[in-house]
């Protein structure tokens, strides 16, 4: 927890399952791109450009997965409307 966190705020998700490297470099590439694009947008070819050099670099994981945990303490709060501590 940062110093401006309080329990009452915290959430996450925590994903469980089998996770493998990614090895082959086209197919990091492929996932660099669809990784990329979704929180970014579109890439034009300067961008694809500038993942194909730094992809090398880097490790790609692969998750299966199985099972998804997820908590929201926001939600955390008694019958009469007061947050539980």
């Amino acid at each position: 927890m940062g110093p401006d966190e309080v329990y009452e705020e915290l959430r996450g998700v925590e994903l469980l399952g089998r996770a493998e490297t990614v090895d082959d470099e086209d197919r990091k590439l492929e996932l660099a791109y669809s990784v990329t694009e979704r929180y970014q947008g579109p890439l034009d070819d300067a961008g694809r450009a500038l993942l194909r050099e730094r992809i090398a670099k880097h490790l790609a994981v692969r998750i299966e997965i199985e099972k998804v945990v997820s908590w929201d303490h926001r939600k955390l709060v008694r019958g009469d409307g007061v947050r539980d501590r």
